[in-house]
C-alpha cells in the first residue's frame, strides 16, 4: 500500500506495475515520490544512491506508526534495521 495522502491510498497487492515489486529496506538505494499531474498523481521512484549491477531495488515503505499489536516485523537485514515497517 502507498499513501498518496490523507484521502488516497494505492493498492498493488493484486495488480500493478512492475514497482510493486520493490521490497522495503531501512537502508535504501531508491526513493519514492508522490507526483501530481494534471490528471492525477502517480509514483515515480528514484535512485538516491549509484546501484550495482545485479543488486535489488529497495525504498522504505514509511508505512504508519501503528499500536504493539499490529506491528509489521521488518527482515531487510540492513545495518540500521528499525526491526519494524511501521
Amino acid at each position: 500500500m502507498f499513501r498518496i495522502d490523507s484521502e488516497h491510498v494505492i493498492d498493488a497487492t493484486l495488480t500493478g506495475g512492475p514497482a510493486r515489486y520493490i521490497n522495503h529496506s531501512c537502508a535504501p538505494n531508491c526513493v519514492a515520490e508522490v507526483v501530481t499531474f494534471e490528471r492525477g498523481h502517480r509514483i515515480i521512484i528514484t535512485s538516491n544512491r549509484k546501484i550495482q549491477k545485479g543488486e535489488e531495488l529497495c525504498y522504505d515503505y514509511k508505512f504508519d506508526l501503528e499500536d504493539d499489536q499490529h506491528k509489521i516485523p521488518c527482515h531487510c537485514g540492513a545495518v540500521n534495521c528499525r526491526k519494524w515497517m511501521n
